[in-house]
């Protein structure tokens, strides 16, 4: 299934809703729906949540390692995380959006 830019839009809130823990039933099936039926929801997704790890790690390395205590600076995951900083803002861009109130039209 193709996503148009309003399934698209509802995909990464309802992905930033359960990486935030402020996901209901009815939000989390929805979002079970389009990602049993859909690649494009599934790799969107993925892309949230690994930008997610990529600022927990720039913004709360302490967290982060004890979240994932076996990982070594070495690790090609950490240096793909460490070359990312230019996405640090991508998640306060998508709150952003998510959190945008319409404005009435007068």
């Amino acid at each position: 299934m193709r996503l148009t830019p309003e399934s698209r839009s509802e995909v990464e809130e309802l992905t930033w809703r359960i990486i935030d823990n402020e996901i209901d039933e009815p939000n989390f099936r929805r979002l079970e729906t389009y990602l049993t039926d859909s690649e494009e929801a599934r790799h969107l997704y993925v892309e949230c949540f690994w930008l997610h790890t990529a600022l927990l790690h720039h913004y709360q390395p302490d967290r982060f390692k004890r979240l994932l205590p076996q990982m070594s600076p070495g690790n090609a995951f950490m240096e793909a995380l460490e070359e990312s900083e230019p996405l640090a803002n991508q998640r306060e861009v998508a709150r952003q959006r998510r959190t945008k109130k319409p404005t009435p039209n007068n």
